[in-house]
């Protein structure tokens, strides 16, 4: 196989200063990005085998009990799994998955182990969505990810799956963008199925996605971008935890420090960059003791429901 294009993407874990499980229930809650704590992604579309391959290599198998965690699926088996339920939102309008589309991603997954299928469920649905070009029937490629998450440890209610989350969205967008970028330039290429995939909308809405050099070897997203990352994240956070509040992703990807509020039960969570947050120096310690946060929150859910005289002074 010959590499076609490749990018990379890093995102950091998350401390929630106070209101982790308030701030579902109208309460402001603020967090603050870990920056050195991080998970990165690095993405590379091939010539030849048309396959997406995806190695977790910090991540165990439950299988073998050592990392990595590695899957390989024909894109035709995707395509077909796909192929009989609604499409999947555009790739410039992520919005939260239908359960149909989980469910039909999961059929891929029969022959896992259960306890793997969170990490790789996320990394199907993103793959598809922002790179549909993937699942046209004369695409002649294949996907390759493999995803680093060493430095910040998963199960510690750190934000590891929504770091997870934002750096696969920015790796896998960046990608598209050279995708759409480089088709224009050779329309007789493979690439140009990216274009193809995009509506005139989406051509405009490419060239506001551009990121911003820093050095040379990396780059920065644009609002527009950091936006659409965003959205992307939380449509993978929604497989992973169910109904998360967004906060994690957010943090994530925006850095610093984020303020996070509801006006009201019904109404979308606002967030608000804290200013003038100072640098700070945190001691964390790992007790080794993992969480589930869908898990969490459902705890929580119960409690109010059946307690809220009590839940709701503590939040």
């Amino acid at each position: 196989m010959s590499l076609l294009l490749a990018a990379s993407a890093s995102a950091p874990g998350k401390l929630i200063l106070f209101g982790e499980h308030a701030v579902v229930y109208g309460h402001t809650a603020i967090a603050a990005a870990i920056s050195d704590m991080r998970v990165s992604v690095d993405a590379q579309l091939v010539l030849g085998e048309q396959v997406l391959c995806i190695s977790l290599l910090d991540i165990p198998s439950s299988k073998t009990c050592y990392p990595p965690l590695t899957f390989r699926v024909e894109l035709s088996e995707l395509r077909t799994v796909l192929g009989g339920i609604a499409p999947l939102p555009h790739w410039t309008r992520p919005a939260q998955p239908e359960q149909a589309a989980i469910q039909a991603l999961s059929t891929l997954l029969e022959d896992v182990h259960e306890e793997d299928l969170p990490a790789l469920l996320p990394v199907l649905y993103l793959a598809a969505g922002i790179m549909p070009q993937l699942l046209h029937p004369s695409w002649t490629g294949g996907l390759n990810l493999q995803v680093r998450s060493a430095k910040l440890p998963v199960g510690a209610g750190l934000g590891s799956s929504a770091a997870f989350s934002v750096s696969l969205s920015a790796a896998l967008l960046r990608l598209q963008l050279l995708c759409v970028s480089m088709a224009a330039e050779a329309p007789e290429s493979l690439l140009a199925q990216a274009r193809d995939a995009m509506s005139p909308a989406g051509q405009r809405l490419a060239s506001l996605l551009q990121t911003h050099d820093i050095d040379g070897r990396s780059a920065r997203p644009s609002p527009t971008a950091k936006q659409l990352i965003n959205a992307w994240a939380y449509s993978s956070e929604c497989i992973l935890h169910g109904t998360p509040s967004g906060l994690d992703n957010s943090v994530s990807c925006y850095g610093e420090a984020v303020k996070l509020m509801r006006a009201a039960p019904a109404e979308a969570l606002l967030f608000e960059p804290v200013k003038r947050f100072p640098k700070l120096q945190v001691l964390l310690t790992n007790t080794k003791v993992p969480r589930k946060t869908r898990e969490q929150v459902s705890g929580v859910r119960r409690l109010h429901e059946s307690l809220p005289s009590v839940t709701i002074p503590v939040f």
